[in-house]
C-alpha cells in the first residue's frame, strides 16, 4: 500500500514513470509532454515559441530589424517600417523635409509612400517634440540635397543602410535670421543658456549665440556672447541658440537646426566622393547702429550598430554664423553677417569678407567652428571675440554647434 500511495502522489504532481523530466521528452505512452506557454522556448506540442498546439494559436509575422533607440523609440512604429519607402536620391535635385508643415517634397527623387510622424515626444521629456521620417534605406548622391526646414528637430529612422556620397548633402542649417529645424529653441532664454544678448546701447554690438562652443562678445566692454549649453550627447536633440541684437534695428543670426540619423544597418558618408551633413548657424542681419550677433551652429547626431563611417571626403559641419558689421554712422546700413560655411572649415565673415575685431573696427566678428571629417580631424572654436575694445561696433560671432557620432545596437520586431 505504501508503494501505491507514493505512485499516486507523484503522478498527481506530474511525474510520469519512465519519462525524462524535461519538456522536450515524450511520455511512456508516446504522448507529447505538457507545454509551458510562457517560458520563451518552443516546447511540448507548440508549433512556435509559446504558441500553437495546446497554447494559443500562433499569429503569422515577419521578423525585421529596427533602428536603435536614442531620442525616439522606434518600437511603437515597428510595423510601419515594413511598408516604409527606400529613398534613392541619385540625381541632381532638391528634397525638402518641412517639420512645421509635416511634408516631404522632391524635385527629382521618387519618395514612394511617405511614412512620417509629426510632434513625436522625445524620450527625454525636457526635449521638444520632433518630426520623424521612417525609411528602409537612404541614399543621397550625385549632387542631390536633402534640405531640412521647419520649427522642430528632424529624426530620420532607417531600417537599413544610409549612404551620402559624390556631392550629396544633408542640410539643416539656418539662413540668416531663419532657424534650421529645431534651431533657436525657447530654452535659449539668457546668456547662461546660450542666448547672445543685447548690446548695452545703440552703438554696441550684440553677442553671438552659443551651443557647442561659446558665442563671441559684441563690442566694447560687454560680455554678451551666449555660453556653452545643452547636452554633450545631443540627448535630447536640439539646435543652436540665436545671436543678440544691438539696441538699434536688425536681427541676430538664427541657430542652426538639429538632425538625427539612426540606422539599423551601416552609415557611410563620403566613402568615394565629397559629401557633407551640415547644421550651421545664420549670420546676423544688418542694422543702423551696433552689429547683431551671429547664430550658433546646430546639432548633428549619427547612430548605427557599427561606427558610422566618414570617408576621406566626408564631413559633418555645424559652424556658427558671423556677426553683422556695425554702421559707420547713424542711418547707414551695415554689412550682413555671413551664414556658417557648409563646404569648408573657414570661419564666416560679414559680407565685406573682412574679419572684425580690434579697436575702431566695425566689421562683424567671425563665427565659431565645429566640424568632423573622415581623416580624423575634429575642429572646434568659439565665436570670435576681442575682449574690451575702445570703439568698434561689430556683432559677436556665433559659436560652433555640436556633432556626435556613436554606436547603439539595433532592435528586432515581428510584425
Amino acid at each position: 500500500m505504501l508503494r501505491a500511495g507514493v505512485f499516486i502522489a507523484l503522478t498527481a504532481c506530474g511525474f510520469h514513470p519512465g519519462a525524462a523530466t524535461g519538456d522536450s521528452a515524450t511520455g511512456s505512452d508516446g504522448a507529447p509532454p505538457i507545454a509551458s506557454c510562457s517560458d520563451g522556448v518552443r516546447d511540448g506540442d507548440e508549433t512556435n515559441i509559446d504558441c500553437g498546439g495546446s497554447c494559443t494559436a500562433c499569429t503569422t509575422c515577419t521578423n525585421h530589424a529596427l533602428p536603435p533607440t536614442i531620442n525616439v523609440d522606434p518600437k511603437p512604429f515597428a510595423a510601419k517600417f515594413l511598408s516604409a519607402p527606400q529613398w534613392s536620391c541619385t540625381a541632381t535635385g532638391l528634397t525638402t523635409i518641412d517639420s512645421n508643415a509635416g511634408t516631404v517634397v522632391s524635385t527629382t527623387c521618387d519618395l514612394g509612400s511617405i511614412s512620417v510622424a509629426n510632434d513625436v515626444p522625445q524620450l527625454d521629456s525636457t526635449g521638444v517634440p520632433v518630426f520623424v521620417v521612417r525609411l528602409q534605406g537612404l541614399r543621397i548622391t550625385n549632387g542631390h540635397v536633402l534640405r531640412l526646414i521647419g520649427n522642430k528637430p528632424v529624426v530620420i529612422l532607417v531600417a537599413g543602410d544610409v549612404v551620402v556620397d559624390t556631392n550629396g548633402m544633408v542640410d539643416a542649417s539656418a539662413v540668416g535670421g531663419t532657424p534650421g529645424p529645431g534651431g533657436s529653441p525657447v530654452s535659449c532664454a539668457d546668456r547662461e543658456s546660450g542666448l547672445g544678448t543685447m548690446g548695452t546701447n545703440t552703438g554696441w554690438g550684440g553677442g553671438g549665440g552659443g551651443f557647442g562652443t561659446a558665442g563671441g562678445q559684441g563690442c566694447y566692454m560687454t560680455i554678451n556672447g551666449g555660453a556653452v549649453t545643452g547636452s554633450q550627447t545631443l540627448v535630447p536633440l536640439r539646435g543652436g541658440c540665436p545671436g543678440g541684437t544691438s539696441r538699434g534695428a536688425g536681427q541676430g543670426g538664427a541657430g542652426g537646426g538639429a538632425i538625427e540619423i539612426v540606422a539599423s544597418g551601416t552609415i557611410k558618408i563620403g566613402e568615394t566622393g565629397i559629401a557633407n551633413i551640415v547644421a550651421s548657424g545664420g549670420g546676423g542681419r544688418n542694422s543702423d547702429g551696433g552689429g547683431n550677433g551671429g547664430g550658433a551652429g546646430g546639432g548633428i547626431l549619427l547612430v548605427a550598430p557599427a561606427n558610422p563611417m566618414l570617408g576621406p571626403m566626408g564631413a559633418l559641419r555645424a559652424h556658427g554664423g558671423s556677426g553683422t558689421g556695425g554702421a559707420s554712422s547713424a542711418g547707414t546700413s551695415a554689412n550682413d553677417g555671413g551664414d556658417g560655411h557648409a563646404t569648408d572649415n573657414t570661419a564666416a565673415t560679414d559680407t565685406s569678407g573682412n574679419a572684425g575685431g580690434g579697436n575702431n573696427n566695425d566689421n562683424g566678428r567671425t563665427g565659431g567652428l565645429a566640424s568632423r571629417n573622415g581623416t580624423g580631424g575634429i575642429i572646434t572654436a568659439a565665436g570670435n571675440t576681442t575682449g574690451q575694445q575702445n570703439g568698434g561696433r561689430g556683432g559677436g560671432g556665433g559659436g560652433g554647434g555640436r556633432i556626435v557620432v556613436t554606436t547603439s545596437p539595433a532592435a528586432t520586431s515581428c510584425d
